[in-house]
């Protein structure tokens, strides 16, 4: 399967309603979310793979990324980071961290792998700080999320996020053309 905004949204909508975070703008913030979610994951994510088997070049395959249970301690403090201390704000974080472990599980990866054809590798996420922010703000503000704190709550789930990438991976199947010779590599890709 691949992440798709629709089956993301009702995702973070259950989860943020198991927390009590029902209102009038939740739909809105579950879209926003997943859009955003889904923008960050397949345009800016990179995804480098360690590879085993022989040698070669081959296309590595993977479903499902893993986010460690770090993502909510990552998220909480950043929201606290943010200035999101509100009463309902650690119910908003660890549901949206929830939601964001379900939803990578989701993901598709795609590997090249340089080195190894046919084998398995090891994928690692590499997030990139630098767009994720603004990538959530826009996707919220295209859902209809819009007020003063929309900016640090947009920081606040891209940092979250962002700090629980770096423990995140996914297992890898090289396929391509065999070899007698083994041989390890790396691969490049992309989340889809």
């Amino acid at each position: 399967m691949a992440l798709n905004s629709f089956i993301i949204s009702n995702i973070i909508y259950v989860n943020l309603s198991s927390m009590g975070i029902l209102g009038s703008a939740t739909p809105q913030l579950s879209d926003g979310l997943a859009d955003g979610l889904v923008d960050y994951a397949t345009d800016s994510i990179t995804v480098q793979s360690i590879d085993t088997g022989t040698a070669g070049s081959g296309v590595g395959t993977g479903f499902g990324v893993i986010l460690s249970p770090t993502i909510y301690l990552a998220m909480n403090g950043s929201f606290i980071a943010n200035g999101i201390i509100g009463i309902f704000s650690p119910f908003m974080a660890t549901a949206i961290a929830s939601a964001f472990i379900q939803s990578f599980a989701l993901a598709s990866i795609s590997t090249n792998s340089a080195g190894v054809g046919v084998g398995a590798g090891v994928a690692a996420m590499i997030p990139v700080p630098s767009v994720s922010t603004g990538i959530f703000l826009a996707a919220l503000n295209s859902a209809g999320v819009n007020g003063p704190n929309v900016p640090q709550l947009a920081s606040a789930v891209a940092t979250g996020l962002d700090i629980a990438l770096l423990t995140s991976f996914a297992p890898v199947i090289i396929a391509g053309p065999p070899s007698p010779i083994p041989s390890a590599g790396t691969g490049f890709g992309r989340l889809s």
